[in-house]
């Protein structure tokens, strides 16, 4: 997305003077929510180096397209169609005097229109870091759009994109912890069942049906049926439907797989249960998201 801010990614060490430092945390100090405030004043300060103003009606327009993600925010063409607008609108202030454009936009009812796709875009982008629309103050969030407006305002957008970036990296971290110990405590859960084995690397599994022959060695390639799902029972992977095993090298799977596959023979029928660590890790995957338990089926139909 060219035009549109990501407030993730304006990172990097810039020199800060101390009176500006000063000044914007005195600012954050009268907000109890200094992350909507920050938000605000940095949103406000690039809608101005394009040559809109947050105004009252702008601002409500924004805040009218951020109440409405909440209920449309799985809908990819509603995205698709907000992004479009935003784009397109931008592409024409930067073709025409910015005044000229914004009294022609507004007399057309599309200015408007453009201030709330924002909003939806601004939603989006909270969504995507874990941030719910519910959990934000609106009216600490209009306050540094307003702030941000003024003309002889001092603030500097750096300072406000610090603190955001602090704000998704704390909440990240919470997020993390709070994942971990969801996963810690459902392993433990895990050890009232008789009928599991606990490795030393971090799965439990269940031997279904027994296999013979020799275990699997590293230099193998591996015959297999399988069917991976999360816990709350989501299919994410699995072996064709039409039941042909598929054809694996030992030491090109996931470190979970040569764990597991160190402790089987052919003809072994096994439930396994994976730490993150041993799947996909903090790595967020197509339908799996990321420090994920995954939950495997296996069927060691043949070593070769």
């Amino acid at each position: 997305m060219p035009y549109i801010i990501l407030l993730c990614c304006l990172l990097g060490s810039i020199g800060l003077q101390g009176q500006q430092d000063s000044l914007f945390n005195d600012k954050l100090e009268q907000h109890a929510d200094a992350f909507a405030y920050s938000y605000g004043a940095v949103l406000g300060a690039e809608l101005k180096t394009i040559g809109l103003d947050c105004d009252k009606q702008s601002i409500a327009s924004i805040v009218k397209g951020i109440e409405s993600y909440a209920p449309l925010q799985q809908s990819e063409a509603f995205q698709k169609s907000a992004q479009t607008l935003i784009n397109t609108t931008i592409q024409a202030m930067h073709h025409k005097d910015s005044k000229a454009s914004q009294k022609e936009l507004r007399e057309n009812h599309n200015l408007a229109d453009f201030y709330e796709a924002y909003g939806a875009v601004v939603a989006h982008n909270w969504n995507q870091f874990g941030v719910s629309v519910e959990s934000v103050l609106i009216a600490d969030f209009q306050a540094g759009l307003s702030m941000a407006n003024q003309q002889s305002n001092p603030f500097n957008p750096q300072l406000g994109q610090r603190y955001i970036t602090q704000h998704y990296k704390a909440l990240k971290e919470q997020q993390l912890a709070q994942k971990q110990a969801d996963n810690d405590r459902f392993f433990e859960g895990l050890k009232s069942q008789k009928n599991l084995t606990f490795s030393k690397e971090g799965f439990a599994y269940q031997i279904l049906e027994k296999g013979a022959g020799r275990l699997c060695q590293s230099t193998d390639k591996i015959s297999l049926r399988y069917t991976g799902t999360l816990l709350d029972g989501r299919v994410f992977d699995k072996s064709p439907a039409d039941g042909q095993a598929i054809l694996v090298d030992y030491k090109g799977v996931m470190p979970g797989w040569q764990a597991l596959f160190a402790l089987i023979n052919k003809g072994t029928k096994v439930k396994v249960y994976f730490q993150p660590h041993l799947g996909y890790s903090s790595r967020k995957m197509p339908n799996v998201p990321a420090n994920s338990i995954l939950v495997y089926e296996f069927e060691i139909v043949d070593i070769q």
